[in-house]
């Protein structure tokens, strides 16, 4: 691919941001420059730039106008992409498609690209960039519903990062583990949960804790260690209730999860009361995002099971078909979910003695498991050396993603970051990583204590670097610096 290839990609990519900032107009104007400039492609090039262009702009519509985004405009993006080899793709336009790929709910197709820019990784000996891609991969597996494909991804991602125990990741991974593994090795994913936890904890992090804590949660009213469940549950409640821009989908998914455990407990007044609360905080969204989707459907399909448990089995099927057409709304459904609900349904008919409809619906959940089996594991061998090949330089800024001007300042920083160390051919900006209390720059290159150095200047006259915190590793070597524009400590 041709350096101006390279050129019209980033102009994709910059419309994709700024349609993420709310900038649609701006976002428009860089999709018609990207496609004069993309006019000059020589004739092999052409056919990626389509594709990635068509895309990009589904997601800028997505964003502006979901309901005008028809399942037809899809396919015929899909088909053009289906047309490019993964294998003939640069890095850059694996790593471009498999973000707009994962974010259109398309995980399926975002497979090919991520495995793709994963063999290079592995291939260029990027130890923190293949476990960066195990991750990823991990995701699009789990929003999938395969979760001993995902298993795999994460536990080689974990692997790595465990190396590396400053980045902001590693807790991130070792809870997708956690969950992963939790139906098959409870005791496992509940170490993990912990660990996972403790790393947020040690930081004062709680508000990113909060789903470590709800999994442990989940985990100990599954094993009727419901106490502790409720403890549990009751932290979470107090953190994101109390903590200012908590998104209203983590309260409706809390209130979701604590009706699940009052059924469980059969305690089904305090079931009912708490499901209806989420039910209320969930469907008053709308289900605008596949997160919320996917958390109405829980929500949803937890009032189903209440009323099941209640003996109210006619009441409880009309539910879980509701939930299973929730979770059918993604472009690619969770076909663990899907089935599940399915099942559900399937026993609900049984007691009412509707042979003929469980035969169907038995039918479609055994097409759906076939359809799951045809989805290849990724392809990483568990076995690989696990030894860092590069420096690492981690820039932790005090603010996080309930900021709502964190997208349009931090970006241009990383740019200005990315630019000084690629002038001094000592190494990149690789992207940030947000929670809610923090974000933190990530750079990778020869030598980290140069990075850092050669930043210095910047750093000093940005007021955004207040208070940041420096991760540097130089070999087997880390620590920290403090750091404020009127001295470094």
């Amino acid at each position: 691919m041709s350096a101006s290839f390279e050129d019209c990609l980033g102009m994709l990519y910059s419309a994709v941001a700024q349609c993420r900032k709310g900038q649609t107009e701006s976002a428009k104007r860089s999709l018609a420059l990207a496609l004069i400039v993309a006019a000059e492609l020589p004739e092999q090039s052409r056919l990626y730039f389509q594709a990635a262009f068509c895309y990009a702009a589904l997601l800028i519509e997505s964003r502006h106008a979901p309901a005008s985004v028809t399942p037809e405009m899809r396919s015929e993006a899909g088909a053009l992409l289906d047309q490019c080899h993964e294998s003939e793709a640069s890095e850059m336009f694996a790593s471009v498609l498999f973000e707009v790929l994962t974010e259109l709910g398309e995980y399926k197709r975002a497979l090919r690209f991520g495995n793709h820019a994963l063999s290079l990784a592995i291939d260029h000996k990027k130890s923190i960039s293949v476990a960066d891609w195990l991750w990823k991969l991990g995701g699009c597996y789990s929003h999938l519903g395969l979760r001993d494909h995902a298993m795999i991804a994460y536990r080689g991602s974990a692997r790595i990062f465990r190396n590396e125990p400053a980045d902001p990741r590693l807790p991130v991974v070792l809870l997708a583990l956690g969950n992963s593994v939790r139906k098959t090795a409870p005791s496992e994913a509940e170490s993990l949960y912990k660990e996972a936890a403790s790393l947020w904890e040690s930081k004062g992090q709680l508000q990113s804790a909060t789903p470590a804590w709800t999994n442990l949660a989940i985990l100990c009213s599954d094993q009727q260690r419901f106490e502790e469940a409720l403890n549990y549950y009751e932290r979470v409640r107090q953190v994101r209730e109390s903590s200012p821009g908590t998104p209203v989908v983590q309260i409706g998914r809390l209130y979701n999860n604590l009706a699940s455990c009052y059924r469980k407990m059969g305690r089904f007044e305090d079931a009912h009361r708490s499901i209806e609360r989420a039910l209320e905080i969930l469907e008053v969204l709308g289900a605008k995002t596949m997160d919320e989707t996917s958390a109405l459907g829980f929500a949803v399909g937890t009032k189903g099971m209440i009323l099941r448990d209640e003996g109210k089995h006619l009441e409880s099927l009309d539910w879980f078909r509701r939930a299973c057409a929730e979770f059918e709304k993604q472009p690619n459904p969770n076909v663990e979910n899907v089935i599940e609900e399915l099942e559900h349904a399937a026993a609900a008919l049984r007691h009412l003695e509707r042979i003929g409809e469980v035969q169907a619906v038995e039918t479609k959940i055994q097409s759906l498991r076939r359809a799951a089996a045809e989805v290849k594991a990724v392809g990483y061998d568990s076995n690989a050396p696990t030894d860092l090949t590069e420096d690492t330089l981690l820039i932790e800024v005090p603010f996080g993603n309930r900021r709502s001007a964190i997208e349009p300042e931090l970006v241009p920083l990383g740019i200005s970051i990315d630019e000084i160390l690629k002038e001094k051919s000592l190494g990149a900006w690789s992207g940030l990583v947000r929670i809610p209390e923090c974000a933190t720059l990530i750079c990778y290159g020869c030598d980290a204590h140069a990075m850092y150095l050669a930043i210095e200047p910047l750093m000093r006259s940005d007021s955004r670097f207040e208070g940041a915190r420096f991760s540097i590793r130089h070999g087997n070597q880390q620590h920290e610096v403090m750091f404020s524009p009127s001295r470094v400590n």
